[in-house]
């Protein structure tokens, strides 16, 4: 069981994943860096950009992907409304 003082904050270091939304300009680019994270199983094209179910903790990972691919970020949205607590 997460804290609720601390989902979906930076301090949630729990498995619990929800979908995140990066909008991004280089969408070729991005599907080549999501795809060689080990953590990123659910990859949605939605338009301007990607959607994908992680863990708070790895959006920066994400960020980091991109930003070493030279990739421009427009926005990170979480989509709490997707939260999903796994329960080990």
């Amino acid at each position: 069981m997460i804290d609720q003082k601390t989902k979906y904050t930076p301090f949630d270091y729990s498995d619990n994943t929800l979908e995140v939304y990066f909008e991004i300009a280089d969408k070729q680019n991005a599907i080549s860096a999501l795809n060689e994270l080990d953590f990123v199983n659910e990859i949605k094209d939605m338009g301007q950009g990607y959607k994908v179910r992680i863990c708070i903790q790895q959006i920066p990972e994400v960020v980091r992907a991109f930003v070493k691919s030279n990739i421009a970020i427009y926005g990170i949205l979480q989509d709490r409304s997707t939260y999903k607590e796994n329960n080990k």
